[in-house]
């Protein structure tokens, strides 16, 4: 976090004003986590924590305040193998800054820029809008993209699976993928992919959050499905070492 400074026409803006207040205030406090260039990393978990530490639900309303500010052109969202970052375009116009720093965090580029509806999503890059399955000459297989609303897509072009199709159940495990990234454990697309396919079947939409909620807290490198009457959790969506990124 760093101090930063506001200019008194900020609060003219028209664009800025069509937004949200919500949205108005994130922008502000987006300058804080900002580096010296305008990059900040744009998990929703990370910035709720930084930004709303005594607001409960911020984690679930983010998402929707950064897509406000990237349809105004304020930010810019984008994905670098795997991990979500956003960007301030018009930073300089916002910051002035003595000797700055040198960027530790990659730069936006088109080809990374997240999708239109999905902020914190991946990126919406030609080779992702495939059909079907396959494998790529010389790596991993290719995620299953369709043709569906982006709200539901979690990382790597995968969508949660229909029966988990809720709006509580996507941003949990959305958070459950920014936590599987802090723990430096990420899923890649297969094991993802594979993951998607057991929630959908073990889990159901009244107890897939609390699932990610208790293996969060438990920091398990799995969801774990709370039981009271086993001594040991059972684990699902997990993968073998060279699916999951272990």
């Amino acid at each position: 976090m760093r101090i930063r400074s506001i200019k008194p026409e900020f609060w003219e803006s028209e664009s800025l004003g069509s937004v949200s207040r919500e949205a108005r205030l994130l922008f502000v406090g987006l300058f804080t986590c900002c580096d010296d260039s305008g990059r900040t990393r744009a998990s929703s978990r990370l910035l709720a924590s930084r930004l709303f530490p005594y607001d409960n639900d911020a984690v679930k309303l983010l998402p929707k305040w950064l897509d406000e500010l990237r349809a105004k052109g304020c930010v810019r969202l984008y994905q670098v193998d795997g991990e979500s970052y956003l960007d301030i375009p018009k930073w300089l116009t916002h910051q002035k800054i003595d000797k700055p720093s040198a960027s530790k965090l990659p730069e936006f580029r088109e080809d990374s820029r997240g999708f239109e509806k999905n902020s914190l999503g991946t990126g919406n890059r030609e080779g992702e809008q495939g059909k079907g399955t396959g494998n790529r000459e010389g790596g991993e297989a290719s995620p299953v993209v369709v043709d569906l609303e982006t709200e539901w897509i979690l990382d790597h072009g995968i969508a949660i699976a229909e029966p988990l199709r809720t709006r509580q159940c996507v941003q949990s495990a959305r958070e459950w993928l920014d936590y599987k990234k802090e723990t430096k454990s990420p899923y890649k697309a297969i094991g993802l992919r594979n993951a998607v396919a057991l929630w959908a079947k073990e889990f159901t939409p009244e107890n897939f959050p609390s699932a990610v909620q208790h293996s969060m807290a438990n920091g398990y490198k799995g969801l774990f499905k709370p039981d009271q009457n086993q001594k040991q959790p059972r684990l699902f969506g997990t993968s073998t070492p060279d699916d999951s990124g272990f």
